[in-house]
């Protein structure tokens, strides 16, 4: 789920599981802040972006005026 905080049981199988299969463990920015420092060397980070396509329109919806 979101914002689950992994144990370091879930960590170390995550690990494993990728070094068995040779594979590359990967999460967004905003997890990977979240990952103990001593694990973060080991997981590359996926950046996200969001955008809106009608920006003017939600500002408006919000009440934000963006000059």
């Amino acid at each position: 789920p979101d914002h689950y905080m992994f144990t370091q049981k879930d960590l170390s199988a995550f690990a494993e599981h990728a070094r068995v299969r040779k594979l590359q463990l990967i999460t967004t920015e905003k997890d990977w802040v979240r990952l103990p420092p001593n694990f973060r060397a080991r997981v590359a980070v996926f950046p996200v972006d969001l955008v809106f396509e009608d920006e003017k329109g939600l500002m408006g919806a919000l009440g934000i005026d963006k000059a």
